[in-house]
């Protein structure tokens, strides 16, 4: 039994593989025999979560998996009790490499923000109008003046800005 303990904890330990934890922002929570916590902030998304328990439980050292993403905590049950550092070190790249590799199916935190924004601006406007302008029909109408009053001093620019103006009509229709 202490060798076991032993076996984890040294492998856990090695210097080697404590800096590429840090280098992938991995951590250790905890470590019993036969089990490992982790924690990376990588492995907080539900499309995430699928596919990396998808990929680690096909690995024949793991046998059970559980991904919380709303902490990005990976507890994995394995085969046996003890692992050496270059098994360990494994599994953690795979569930790297499984977190990379569902971004692509991941929406972008960064447009789902400018959605949100957008929307809110959509719902004072029309708040503050009795409903009877929106973000699109402002937009519309700001790109339209600025076309026609700017056509003869710059009808390239002005020309582009009433196309974008027609464009958003069309979408509304």
């Amino acid at each position: 039994m202490l060798q076991t303990v032993l076996g984890l904890g040294g492998s856990i330990l090695g210097t080697k593989l404590l800096q590429k934890f840090y280098d992938q922002k991995v951590n250790v929570i905890s470590a019993l025999p036969g089990r490992v916590r982790l924690q990376c902030d990588r492995w907080k998304d539900s499309e995430t979560k699928k596919v990396v328990e998808r990929i680690l439980i096909q690995h024949p050292l793991v046998k059970s998996v559980h991904l919380a993403d709303i902490t990005g905590s990976l507890l994995l049950h394995f085969t046996r009790d003890s692992l050496s550092p270059d098994e360990l070190d494994s599994i953690v790249k795979l569930a790297v490499n499984a977190a990379v590799s569902s971004y692509p199916q991941r929406k972008a935190e960064l447009m789902e923000g400018y959605k949100k924004t957008l929307t809110g601006i959509d719902g004072q406007i029309k708040t503050r109008t009795m409903g009877k302008i929106d973000l699109n029909s402002a937009l519309v109408t700001f790109l339209a003046l600025r076309g026609i009053i700017g056509f003869s001093s710059n009808p390239a620019f002005s020309t582009s800005l009433l196309l974008w103006a027609y464009g958003l009509l069309n979408q509304e229709r």
